[in-house]
Protein backbone atom coordinates (compact mmCIF):
# COMPACT_ATOMS: atom_id res chain seq x y z
CA UNK A 1 0.00 0.00 0.00
CA UNK A 2 1.54 3.46 -1.07
CA UNK A 3 -0.03 6.98 -0.04
CA UNK A 4 0.61 8.86 -3.69
CA UNK A 5 0.02 12.63 -4.57
CA UNK A 6 -1.46 13.02 -8.08
CA UNK A 7 0.35 15.40 -10.22
CA UNK A 8 -3.04 16.85 -12.07
CA UNK A 9 -6.73 15.06 -12.24
CA UNK A 10 -7.96 14.71 -15.81
CA UNK A 11 -11.23 13.22 -15.12
CA UNK A 12 -13.79 11.30 -12.97
CA UNK A 13 -15.79 8.92 -14.61
CA UNK A 14 -18.94 6.94 -13.98
CA UNK A 15 -19.04 3.47 -15.82
CA UNK A 16 -21.98 1.36 -16.02
CA UNK A 17 -21.58 -2.37 -15.86
CA UNK A 18 -23.22 -4.65 -18.22
CA UNK A 19 -25.52 -7.62 -18.34
CA UNK A 20 -22.76 -9.89 -18.39
CA UNK A 21 -20.75 -8.32 -15.54
CA UNK A 22 -23.64 -9.04 -13.02
CA UNK A 23 -24.50 -12.54 -14.29
CA UNK A 24 -20.81 -13.54 -13.05
CA UNK A 25 -20.99 -11.45 -9.93
CA UNK A 26 -24.24 -13.70 -9.42
CA UNK A 27 -22.28 -16.72 -10.35
CA UNK A 28 -19.21 -15.96 -7.86
CA UNK A 29 -21.66 -14.92 -4.98
CA UNK A 30 -23.37 -18.48 -5.31
CA UNK A 31 -20.01 -20.36 -5.03
CA UNK A 32 -18.63 -18.42 -2.03
CA UNK A 33 -21.81 -19.66 -0.61
CA UNK A 34 -21.93 -22.75 -1.49
CA UNK A 35 -18.40 -23.32 0.45
CA UNK A 36 -18.66 -24.50 4.11
CA UNK A 37 -17.04 -22.61 6.97
CA UNK A 38 -17.69 -24.25 10.20
CA UNK A 39 -16.43 -21.42 12.06
CA UNK A 40 -18.56 -18.58 10.24
CA UNK A 41 -22.00 -20.08 8.38
CA UNK A 42 -23.59 -17.13 7.43
CA UNK A 43 -22.35 -14.83 4.47
CA UNK A 44 -23.39 -11.46 4.45
CA UNK A 45 -24.67 -10.65 0.98
CA UNK A 46 -22.79 -7.69 -0.45
CA UNK A 47 -25.24 -5.39 -2.81
CA UNK A 48 -24.68 -5.55 -6.30
CA UNK A 49 -23.57 -1.78 -8.06
CA UNK A 50 -24.08 -1.20 -11.16
CA UNK A 51 -21.19 1.06 -11.65
CA UNK A 52 -17.70 1.98 -11.40
CA UNK A 53 -16.12 4.89 -10.34
CA UNK A 54 -12.57 5.74 -12.02
CA UNK A 55 -10.10 8.29 -11.40
CA UNK A 56 -8.04 9.62 -14.17
CA UNK A 57 -4.94 11.04 -12.89
CA UNK A 58 -1.51 11.84 -13.74
CA UNK A 59 2.03 11.49 -11.49
CA UNK A 60 3.63 14.81 -9.87
CA UNK A 61 6.98 13.71 -11.33
CA UNK A 62 5.54 12.04 -14.95
CA UNK A 63 6.58 8.48 -14.88
CA UNK A 64 6.50 6.40 -18.12
CA UNK A 65 3.24 5.43 -18.64
CA UNK A 66 0.86 8.72 -17.70
CA UNK A 67 3.51 10.27 -19.84
CA UNK A 68 1.22 8.58 -22.69
CA UNK A 69 -1.63 8.94 -21.04
CA UNK A 70 -3.45 9.32 -17.87
CA UNK A 71 -3.59 6.41 -15.12
CA UNK A 72 -7.16 4.82 -15.12
CA UNK A 73 -7.77 3.47 -12.11
CA UNK A 74 -11.06 2.02 -10.36
CA UNK A 75 -11.67 3.51 -6.88
CA UNK A 76 -12.86 1.32 -4.07
CA UNK A 77 -13.16 3.80 -1.27
CA UNK A 78 -15.64 2.25 0.92
CA UNK A 79 -17.36 6.04 1.40
CA UNK A 80 -17.52 6.51 -1.96
CA UNK A 81 -18.80 3.27 -3.10
CA UNK A 82 -21.39 3.72 0.07
CA UNK A 83 -22.58 7.20 -1.21
CA UNK A 84 -22.87 5.68 -4.51
CA UNK A 85 -24.71 2.60 -3.16
CA UNK A 86 -26.99 4.95 -1.15
CA UNK A 87 -27.47 7.89 -3.93
CA UNK A 88 -26.10 6.39 -7.20
CA UNK A 89 -23.34 6.18 -8.81
CA UNK A 90 -23.95 10.20 -9.87
CA UNK A 91 -23.46 11.31 -6.67
CA UNK A 92 -20.38 9.31 -6.14
CA UNK A 93 -18.92 10.62 -9.42
CA UNK A 94 -19.93 14.37 -8.20
CA UNK A 95 -18.19 14.07 -5.17
CA UNK A 96 -15.13 12.47 -6.15
CA UNK A 97 -14.43 15.25 -8.79
CA UNK A 98 -15.58 18.08 -5.83
CA UNK A 99 -12.79 16.47 -3.50
CA UNK A 100 -10.20 15.66 -6.53
CA UNK A 101 -10.08 19.74 -6.64
CA UNK A 102 -6.35 20.28 -6.67
CA UNK A 103 -7.12 23.50 -6.15
CA UNK A 104 -9.49 23.47 -2.65
CA UNK A 105 -8.03 19.83 -1.36
CA UNK A 106 -5.22 18.60 -0.59
CA UNK A 107 -5.85 14.98 -2.35
CA UNK A 108 -4.35 12.17 -1.83
CA UNK A 109 -4.42 8.58 -2.92
CA UNK A 110 -4.14 5.86 -0.98
CA UNK A 111 -2.68 2.41 -3.67
CA UNK A 112 -3.05 -0.97 -3.03
CA UNK A 113 -2.37 -3.65 -5.41
CA UNK A 114 -4.04 -7.43 -5.81
CA UNK A 115 -3.50 -10.45 -4.17
CA UNK A 116 -3.88 -12.30 -7.63
CA UNK A 117 -2.72 -9.17 -9.68
CA UNK A 118 0.44 -8.11 -7.42
CA UNK A 119 1.73 -5.65 -10.20
CA UNK A 120 -2.42 -3.96 -10.80
CA UNK A 121 -3.01 -1.24 -8.32
CA UNK A 122 -6.28 0.34 -7.60
CA UNK A 123 -7.36 3.15 -5.64
CA UNK A 124 -8.58 1.84 -2.15
CA UNK A 125 -8.66 4.68 -0.06
CA UNK A 126 -8.94 8.85 -0.41
CA UNK A 127 -7.49 11.42 2.08
CA UNK A 128 -8.73 15.43 0.98
CA UNK A 129 -8.45 17.68 3.61
CA UNK A 130 -9.51 20.97 2.59
CA UNK A 131 -6.81 23.62 1.84
CA UNK A 132 -6.31 26.76 4.11
CA UNK A 133 -6.70 29.59 2.18
CA UNK A 134 -3.38 31.64 2.00
CA UNK A 135 -5.17 34.74 4.43
CA UNK A 136 -5.60 32.15 7.41
CA UNK A 137 -1.55 31.35 7.66
CA UNK A 138 -0.69 34.84 8.58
Amino acid sequence: MGLVTPGSIEDVRLVRKTEADRREYVEKLALIQAQRDIFRPEYKELEYLDFDVQLLWRCIDTCGECSRQPHRMKVLDWGLLELGRRQGGEAARDKLGEVSDLRTHEFRLFLGNFRLHLRNFGIIGLWYPKRLAQLALL
